[in-house]
C-alpha cells in the first residue's frame, strides 16, 4: 500500500544545499571527523594534552579500507576494560591510527600508490571510534621509528598478525619502548581462501578483474 503524501507541505520540493548553510555543513563535518596530523612533532603535542586515557595505536595501509581494517580501528577503540586495567592501563582508550604514507605505499605496490595517504586518511578519519589521525610518511616498511617515541601504552594488529610475525625493527622498538602489543584485533582475515577479504583485491576489481576470478 502507497503511503498518500499530498497533503504534505513540502511535497514534491527540491532545493539545493548552499550558500551560508552549507559553509556550516562542511564546518560540521570537520568537527565530526577525528583531526590529521603528520609530524612526529605534531603527534607528540597532540598525546600530551589526552589525560586519564590508554593511548592505543594501530596501523595501515588501508589502500583500499575493507571490513577487516574497521573491525580492527572499531575492537582497538573498545579493548575490553577489565583486560586494560589487568596491564595496569585506564579502561577509556584514545585511539591514533597510523596511516602508512606514499613512500612506502608505493614499495609494497612496485611503484604505484592507488590512494594517496591524503586520500586514505580522510576515510580513516570518519570512521566511528577514531580520535587522530597520523599519515606517517617516512623512507620505511615499517613502524620501528614511530613506537621507539613510546608515545602509546598499546599498539594493535589485525586477526592476521602477531609478536613473531613482525618485522624485528618493530619487535625491538616494542620492547626498548615498553609499549604492549595486542595482537588478533578484529576479524578474521581467512588469508589465502576465497573468503579472504583484501586491499589486493580490492585493487583488483578497482582495475576491472571479476571478483569471482579472484
Amino acid at each position: 500500500m502507497t503511503k498518500d503524501v499530498s497533503d504534505k507541505k513540502n511535497a514534491g520540493t527540491v532545493i539545493d544545499y548552499s550558500g551560508s548553510i552549507k559553509e556550516q555543513e562542511n564546518r560540521i563535518i570537520e568537527q565530526k571527523i577525528a583531526p590529521v596530523v603528520y609530524s612526529y612533532e605534531e603527534l607528540t603535542v597532540f598525546l600530551q594534552n589526552v589525560q586519564g586515557k590508554t593511548k592505543v595505536a594501530t596501523s595501515g595501509y588501508f589502500n583500499p579500507v575493507h571490513k577487516n581494517h574497521i573491525s580492527n580501528i572499531i575492537s582497538s577503540k573498545y579493548l575490553e576494560a577489565d583486560f586494560l586495567k589487568e596491564y595496569g592501563l585506564q579502561p577509556e582508550v584514545h585511539l591514533t591510527v597510523v596511516v602508512n604514507g606514499d613512500w612506502s605505499a608505493k614499495k609494497k605496490l612496485g611503484g604505484e600508490v592507488f590512494m594517496t595517504a591524503e586520500h586514505r586518511a580522510d576515510i580513516i578519519r570518519a570512521i566511528h571510534g577514531v580520535d587522530l589521525v597520523f599519515i606517517h610518511e617516512v623512507e620505511s616498511v615499517h613502524q620501528a621509528s614511530l613506537i621507539e617515541l613510546a608515545l602509546f601504552d598499546v599498539f594493535t594488529k589485525g586477526g592476521d598478525r602477531d609478536f613473531a610475525s613482525l618485522p624485528k625493527e618493530e619487535q625491538d622498538a616494542l620492547i626498548s619502548s615498553g609499549t604492549l602489543m595486542v595482537g588478533n584485533v578484529g576479524y578474521d582475515k581467512h588469508e589465502g581462501t576465497k573468503d579472504e577479504v583484501s586491499s589486493s583485491k580490492l585493487r583488483m576489481v578497482a582495475k576491472g578483474s571479476s571478483i569471482e576470478n579472484l
